[in-house]
C-alpha cells in the first residue's frame, strides 16, 4: 500500500498521509440551528475500539502498566489536585492515545499472510501507481463494484469481487456509503474492509480514483482526490494480490 501526500475481520491499513493531507472524519459543516448531540452508538463503539488499540500498543511496547500506574499515583498525590468542579489526572501514558506517533509520508508496506486470520507487516519499495489506471467516476460517498479477476483470500473467506468506495475504502459482501464518522469504531463493526485511508473524501470535487489489473494483483489508486468541503488533497493507493498479500 503506498501513499504520497487491521483488527478482524477488517485489516486497517495504516497509510502515509502527504504532508497537505486533509482530516480524516467526517467534516460536513451543521445546518443553521441544527443540534447535533455527541453521543452516539458510533462514538461508543469508536472509543471501545481505541482503548483495544491502546491496549495493544502498550502490550507491544512492554509497558509495565502497574508500575506505571503506582509511578502516576506517587505523582497526582504530590502534585495533581483538583481545581474547583474539575479533577485533574496525570497521563501515565495509558490515559492518551498520541496522534501521529510516526510519519508514513512517502512510505509502502506489505501485509503478508501468516496463517487465516493474521498478516506480518514488511517495508517496500513500491512507488505509486495511480497515473497509469483506468478512472472509475465516482461522487461523494459513492460506491463500485469491481471484479477482482481472481480469487482473494481474506480471513478465511474468498471473493472474486470488491465495493470500491469513495471514502478510500475496500468492502467486501456489501458497499458502504454511510456519512457517519469514519473512524476506528465503523471500520471495525461494518463489513469486512481494507481502509488505505478511511476518511471522508470527495472525488467529484478534484482528483481521480482508478484500478489497474496486473497479471497476480489489481491496484486501487486515489490520485490528488480532495477531502469533502476542503482544498486539501491525498493521494494513495492499495494493491490486492492472488496470494492475499496487501500492499
Amino acid at each position: 500500500m503506498r501513499r504520497r501526500s487491521v483488527v478482524a475481520p477488517a485489516l486497517f491499513l495504516s497509510c502515509v498521509l502527504l504532508p497537505s493531507s486533509g482530516l480524516s472524519e467526517s467534516n460536513r459543516p451543521k445546518r443553521a440551528g441544527e443540534f447535533i448531540c455527541g453521543t452516539s452508538a458510533e462514538r461508543k463503539r469508536d472509543a471501545l475500539a481505541r482503548g483495544l488499540y491502546h491496549e495493544s500498543l502498550l502490550r507491544q511496547r512492554g509497558v509495565d502498566r502497574r508500575a506505571a500506574r503506582a509511578l502516576a499515583t506517587t505523582e497526582r498525590a504530590i502534585s495533581a489536585t483538583d481545581v474547583g468542579d474539575v479533577a485533574v489526572l496525570e497521563d501515565d501514558g495509558t490515559l492518551l492515545l498520541e496522534p501521529r506517533s510516526f510519519d508514513l509520508a512517502g512510505m509502502s508496506f506489505r501485509f503478508e499472510p501468516a496463517g487465516v486470520s493474521s498478516y506480518g507487516v514488511v517495508a517496500s519499495t513500491a512507488v505509486f501507481g495511480g497515473q497509469s489506471g483506468a478512472n472509475v467516476a465516482l461522487g461523494d460517498d459513492d460506491t463500485s463494484s469491481q471484479d477482482l479477476g481472481f480469487t482473494f483470500p481474506f480471513f478465511g473467506k474468498s471473493y472474486t469481487a470488491v465495493q470500491l468506495n469513495s471514502d478510500g475504502n475496500l468492502t467486501f459482501e456489501q458497499s458502504d456509503t454511510a456519512q457517519t464518522e469514519r473512524d476506528l469504531g465503523r471500520f471495525d463493526s461494518g463489513p469486512p474492509r481494507i481502509g488505505p485511508l478511511f476518511a471522508d473524501l470527495d472525488p467529484s470535487a478534484g482528483g481521480s480514483v482508478s484500478i489497474r489489473k496486473d497479471v497476480d494483483a489489481i491496484l486501487f489508486a486515489w490520485t490528488n482526490v480532495r477531502n469533502f468541503g476542503s482544498t486539501r488533497s491525498n493521494s494513495f493507493s492499495v494493491k490486492l494480490f492472488r496470494s492475499g498479500t496487501i500492499e
